[in-house]
């Protein structure tokens, strides 16, 4: 996890997945093959949230979920939804770490899971195509499974069929040019419909930049 500084010599952690350091000179850079996604298999907070036991959590880090109907996301209520799964022994030959997205309620409900990848001076989101990778289990019943990438005001979406067999979903070739992109997933589903993602990954496709080359 390299180190950078801003103008007020403030330091920052930098979250990679891929880098490389000159070890004479100390100089790092991003290394072409990183996930740029933060937290993308759903490890950061180490407990199903959301949590009542302080200090109390409604959130997943890196994530942000809107609730369009459904159950209410909430610490002290039985009937809340929760916003990740612990995953088992049977998940652990398909998948990484203990935990992954879970998207469940005992209503009909519609929920988006987004994260802006966005720019910064230390880790820039270089011109390029992109693919957003993830591995997907679920069940029936739903009505609207999508995964998707909102970059340089284009909406890409790839429609979900769920398997009861972790799949590797891909949504390839997309370009992004601004420096900010919107991944995430939008499902509604009828009640007791369940899907489980993990193992985000947004990742270059490998055609540099002639400032690059």
């Amino acid at each position: 996890m390299p180190l950078s500084f801003d103008a007020e010599q403030k330091p920052f952690f930098n979250s990679l997945s891929s880098w490389q350091i000159d070890a004479k000179t100390g100089l790092w850079e991003v290394g072409h093959d990183n996930n740029y996604v933060h937290n993308g298999s759903f490890e950061a907070d180490r407990r199903i949230i959301p949590n009542p036991e302080k200090p109390r959590q409604e959130f997943l880090r890196g994530w942000e979920t809107t609730l369009l109907s459904g159950n209410e996301i909430d610490v002290d209520s039985r009937l809340s939804p929760r916003l990740n799964y612990a995953t088992q022994e049977e998940d652990h030959d398909h998948v990484t770490g203990n935990h992954c997205l879970n998207f469940f309620d005992f209503t009909p409900y519609e929920r988006r899971v987004v994260q802006t990848v966005v720019s910064t001076p230390s880790v820039p989101l270089p011109n390029d195509t992109y693919t957003l990778r993830c591995k997907l289990r679920g069940g029936k019943n739903f009505e609207l499974l999508d995964v998707f990438v909102n970059a340089d005001n284009q909406l890409h979406t790839l429609h979900v069929t769920p398997h009861s067999q972790w799949t590797l979903i891909e949504l390839r070739d997309i370009p992004i040019r601004k420096g900010r992109a919107e991944i995430g997933f939008h499902v509604k589903g009828r009640a007791n419909a369940w899907c489980l993602i993990d193992d985000v990954e947004l990742t270059r496709n490998f055609t540099l930049s002639l400032s690059e080359r």
